[in-house]
């Protein structure tokens, strides 16, 4: 009985005598069990030389027609499973060579602005993303906007949420002690001397308080008022206070 020339190899012409008269499939192509042709590797697959089936194309690289080794995906585009046709990147995202999915920007960036209807900003993050400015955050999902900093916190710039509260890891924080922050601040703003606010997190100056009575504060910035001596006074909101009797200068803690 006729032996079958075996999967990956074809015989087209009569008289073989052994298995090694049995062509091996050309790259491009596959070559079922007892095959008499070859048959075209179909897009989105890949066929090496001596193919016998056609394996899907792996995720990050493109497979036409006729494919004998996957080729890598081009930048500014992706490439699924599967790919025949690499797809084009989208704006908020990334695509270096060999994409299989969008990259998208970090948090604290956003898709650059104008863009110049060209898909080779989107191949590279320095190209397809900017930062932040001072005063926002970026958190959009999408990555298409940032979004004015929280009231009672500053942004430096690349701030990656909206309410930070590392500067090293989030690029800001929340409002300190002896400050205030209204909304989109960049840096906090010092309650002036003569006051103190005693808590974090405050947007408004309203909040900062002047020192009572017989008590002082001579720096901005403050989180609590110094108490005059027991022979000096000194009325609300004050800076300093003053020595009761002559030839006496008040000397602050």
């Amino acid at each position: 009985m006729p032996i079958p020339c075996p999967a990956g190899t074809f015989r087209n012409k009569l008289g073989a005598a052994s298995q090694g008269d049995c062509y091996t499939c050309p790259p491009g192509r596959y070559c079922p069990f007892e095959s008499t042709v070859y048959l075209a590797c179909p897009t989105g697959y890949y066929c090496p030389v001596g193919s016998a089936n056609f394996p899907l194309c792996p995720p990050g690289f493109v497979c036409g027609a006729n494919t004998s080794l996957p080729i890598p995906c081009p930048e500014s585009y992706y490439c699924p499973l599967g790919t025949s046709v690499p797809k084009a990147c989208i704006y908020g995202t990334y695509c270096p060579t060999g994409t299989d999915f969008p990259i998208p920007c970090p948090l604290g960036y956003k898709a650059v602005g104008s863009p110049n209807n060209t898909l080779a900003v989107l191949a590279h993050l320095s190209t397809a993303c900017e930062a932040c400015p001072p005063g926002y955050y970026g958190a959009d999902p999408a990555r298409l906007v940032c979004t004015i900093g929280t009231p009672g916190y500053y942004f430096l710039g690349a701030t990656t949420s909206a309410t930070p509260r590392n500067i090293s890891t989030q690029n800001g924080a929340i409002c300190p002690i002896g400050y205030y922050c209204p909304e989109g601040s960049s840096a906090p703003q010092a309650c002036s001397a003569g006051n103190f606010l005693s808590y974090v997190g405050a947007s408004n100056s309203s909040e900062c308080q002047s020192c009572p009575a017989n008590t002082y504060q001579y720096s901005a910035g403050s989180g609590s008022c110094y108490k005059c001596s027991s022979s000096s006074i000194a009325s609300k909101g004050a800076q300093l206070c003053t020595c009761s009797g002559q030839n006496r200068a008040f000397q602050p803690e």
